[in-house]
């Protein structure tokens, strides 16, 4: 496992997470997509499926939390990373460009993606903001990749 993913497993025993995709299965989403992941983010993939972070409690005390997208096995429909995002590039507007890669998206339209523009091995996060136009330069929230999944995957 990814030094990364054993950390946030570390810090977040409670997490939610699947099983994990095959690297043929990245692989074959990187084709779909027409991307390259960087490794730390192949990581979550093929380690995890998909990670789900509580961040705290709701008024009835009850938890709740945010999910990544993912890949393979265990990962609910509505989490699929590849239908989500060929459905942000050609199904709303404005069309999310193919450098950026969702994550996690807020509930509201809004995306935290991996930009793939960088060329580190470790690229930023960025949030998309669906009500700014296709031309938008979306705001840096983190550095890093594995950053932000420490970090609790939010700005």
């Amino acid at each position: 496992m990814h030094p990364v993913m054993c950390e946030l497993l570390a810090r977040n025993p409670q997490a939610r997470r699947g099983v994990g995709a095959a690297p043929e299965a990245v692989n074959a989403a990187e084709a779909a997509l027409g991307i390259s992941l960087p490794e730390v983010v192949r990581a979550l993939f093929e380690d995890l499926g998909y990670a789900g972070l509580p961040v705290g409690r709701g008024l009835g005390q009850e938890s709740y939390g945010k999910d990544t997208y993912g890949l393979g096995d265990g990962v609910p429909r509505e989490l699929d990373l590849v239908r989500n995002t060929l459905s942000e590039r050609s199904d709303v507007e404005p069309r999310m460009p193919t450098t950026l890669v969702p994550l996690v998206s807020n509930g509201c339209g809004d995306h935290y993606c991996v930009d793939l523009r960088s060329p580190s091995a470790d690229p930023p996060v960025v949030f998309w903001d669906h009500e700014l136009g296709s031309d938008q330069q979306p705001a840096v929230v983190s550095e890093t990749f594995s950053g932000w999944l420490l970090g609790g995957m939010g700005p």
